[in-house]
């Protein structure tokens, strides 16, 4: 369109729908092609630019935000999805730029929707009971970033430090890793008291953090 005169444009209409389509298109049916172990570490730019025009769209035009209860479900996923036997690369979205931009058309998506909104908050209140901190220890998101090689580490309380290295080996074995979170724990048994469960929280931390 560049380079038309301005009125053999205004015969043209932008269809904004379809356009949000295909963005919501493509951001599924893209190949997932960052990791979080890379030493360099890669951003899946067209990702991102996908996500940042489908929320631009979004924004510029509330109602195209009608009945999209199942592309944010889908974008949902993106970025918080676990791996699995059949799809070992999830999350899609892992680096900062194509992270943020999925909150950010969370966000647009659910601004002024109160289907969206109360699907994100059922969403938000699982984690929120799912997971707890201690209450005499302080907790700073900002505190600690991954390194270049993509990964975290255990905190030593001070005599920690042998098991803590056990566990993260662990952890470094791919296949033992996707398996132990992928296992079902039985609903009769009491979570605080199974092995299983509390490996696949440190597995968990260990990979989402």
């Amino acid at each position: 369109m560049i380079g038309k005169k301005e009125e053999e444009l205004q015969g043209e209409q932008f269809h904004a729908e379809q356009l949000l389509g295909r963005c919501f298109a493509a951001i599924a049916e893209r190949e997932t092609l960052e990791t979080r172990t890379e030493e360099e570490e890669f951003t899946d730019h067209i990702l991102a630019g996908y996500l940042h025009l489908a929320a631009s769209l979004v924004e510029a035009k509330p109602e195209l935000k009608l009945n999209s209860l199942e592309e944010l479900k889908k974008i949902y996923i993106f970025l918080f999805a676990l791996p699995s036997e059949n799809e070992p690369e999830n999350p899609k979205f892992k680096r900062t730029l194509t992270r943020k931009n999925a909150f950010d058309l969370l966000l647009a998506l659910s601004d002024h929707s109160r289907e969206n909104f109360s699907y994100l908050l059922g969403k938000m209140a699982e984690f929120r009971y799912a997971v707890s901190f201690r209450e005499d220890e302080e907790f700073d998101i900002t505190v600690g970033h991954r390194g270049a090689a993509g990964y975290v580490g255990l905190r030593n309380y001070g005599c920690t430090c042998y098991m803590n290295s056990l566990m993260q080996q662990l952890f470094m074995i791919k296949e033992f890793r996707n398996r132990i979170l992928q296992s079902k724990i039985p609903e009769d048994v009491i979570k605080k008291e199974s092995v299983l469960f509390q490996l696949q929280t440190i597995f968990s931390n260990l990979q989402e953090s």
